[in-house]
């Protein structure tokens, strides 16, 4: 196989520059270049940076890498990005999954696995905080963002269709290999509040030749907007289709009321554990959703016969960004208590499922690719 030469790009806007340049002083690639919307006043858009980074693939490299400004990087990242491309080089690599995103669900289920890397939903956009993609790719995709730079559409949507039109394979890294700094969103997205990765871990080692992962079945449970329920998405031709959880558990094996049941059993040990009325408070806000995403999560480990391989430090991190990135996305931190609690739960909602002795005889997941 052809060595690997990656080029690299930082889109940026002029507001920002100061932070595209000790981004790209991070990096160890002195040929890092500074993508810089050419259209600073324009409607806000990430698109024109975009395309500006994608353009400015080197001739001779393979693939480019294409970071935007406010991340922050893995110390390894250059090298585990390298790595990855070599596993498999037709393919597009990102490295970050939004806490709140369908692909976090899917990361969350290959972590506790002990996968290394997994395929996001193939009908959702592909974060493009940092994305790699080999040379002919960047160069159609740059193309496309070039002709869509007037339309409003966002890069992520824009690179999720374009991966779908032309059958392009998107893998991401477990660990994430990049974080999200804290800051002004330029393009309008803070009302998300804020926005982290579903696992990132700066003491971690991405291992190319671990397993990899890909499920159509995902436990998602969005943050909030109003009374958001967990459910479970299942594919629909291009689209999917959501059952919610306490409904979809019948799937699996296990009888809704049943499920319910062992919650309330399970909340009313944790609650009595606690009198801070902020923790009571919480449970009863996201308690219920976020146990079943642990029954959910459980229930897919029983019914594939797949052994948790996760350290309980990974699951404690796994669980936190699911609480964090669904139930305080747009609230101040909560107290470490408060994340303490509500792991609790999730854990004891992946346990009773798991524990479930009808399980394995009643569904099995379409786990579509694996290799390892």
């Amino acid at each position: 196989m052809t060595d690997i030469c990656l080029s690299v790009s930082v889109m940026t806007h002029p507001a920002r520059l100061g932070l595209a340049t000790e981004l790209a002083s991070r990096l160890s690639s002195a040929g890092t270049r500074l993508a810089v919307d050419p259209r600073p006043a324009g409607p806000r858009s990430a698109v024109r940076a975009a395309a500006v980074a994608w353009e400015q693939l080197a001739p001779r490299a393979t693939h480019h890498l294409v970071l935007q400004d406010d991340v922050l990087p893995h110390a390894d990242l250059l090298d585990a990005v390298t790595r990855a491309v070599r596993r498999r080089s037709e393919a597009g690599w990102t490295f970050y999954s939004n806490w709140d995103s369908r692909a976090a669900s899917v990361l969350r289920i290959a972590a506790m696995w002990g996968c290394a890397s997994f395929e996001p939903p193939r009908d959702e956009y592909v974060s493009t905080l940092g994305v790699v993609l080999p040379h002919a790719h960047a160069v159609a995709f740059a193309a496309r963002l070039r002709s869509a730079s007037s339309t409003g559409a966002a890069d992520d949507a824009l690179l999720g269709q374009y991966a779908r039109d032309t059958g392009l394979r998107v893998w991401q890294t477990i660990p994430n290999l990049i974080e999200h700094a804290d800051g002004e969103s330029l393009v309008g997205n803070n009302f998300e509040g804020r926005r982290r990765s579903a696992y990132y871990d700066a003491l971690a080692r991405f291992d190319q030749d671990g397993p990899a992962l890909r499920i159509e079945e995902v436990p998602y449970f969005p943050f909030l907007r109003g009374n958001a329920k967990a459910d479970l998405l299942y594919p629909a031709g291009d689209g999917t289709r959501s059952v919610p959880l306490s409904a979809a558990l019948a799937t699996f094996g296990l009888e809704p009321s049943a499920v319910l049941r062992r919650y309330v059993r399970d909340r009313y040990a944790v609650a009595s554990r606690y009198h801070d009325t902020d923790i009571h408070a919480a449970i009863d806000a996201h308690g219920e959703q976020l146990w079943l995403v642990g029954a959910a999560y459980g229930a897919l480990t029983a019914c594939t016969g797949r052994d948790v391989a996760a350290s309980d430090r990974t699951k404690q991190a796994l669980w936190r960004t699911l609480i964090n990135g669904t139930a305080f996305q747009r609230t101040p931190v909560p107290a470490a208590e408060v994340i303490s609690c509500l792991s609790t739960l999730v854990t004891m909602g992946f346990a009773a499922a798991v524990r479930s002795r009808d399980i394995a005889t009643q569904h099995t997941p379409k786990l579509s690719e694996e290799f390892g």
